[in-house]
């Protein structure tokens, strides 16, 4: 199975476009500084992309 892309009906998502080959989903955190392990959340959508696959 290949898949080319992955998009929602929701305007927040926004549509994820695959390359062949090996693809990451990556996020930069908003606050670096922030030493709270657990205060990860950025709003990015790598976890809700990751569950969608």
């Amino acid at each position: 199975m290949y898949l080319k892309k992955l998009s929602a009906n929701n305007s927040g998502f926004h549509t994820i476009y695959f390359k062949d080959g090996l693809n990451f989903i990556v996020g930069k955190r908003e606050n670096p500084e922030e030493k709270d392990l657990k205060n990860t959340y950025n709003g990015v959508g790598k976890s809700l992309a990751i569950e969608l696959m």
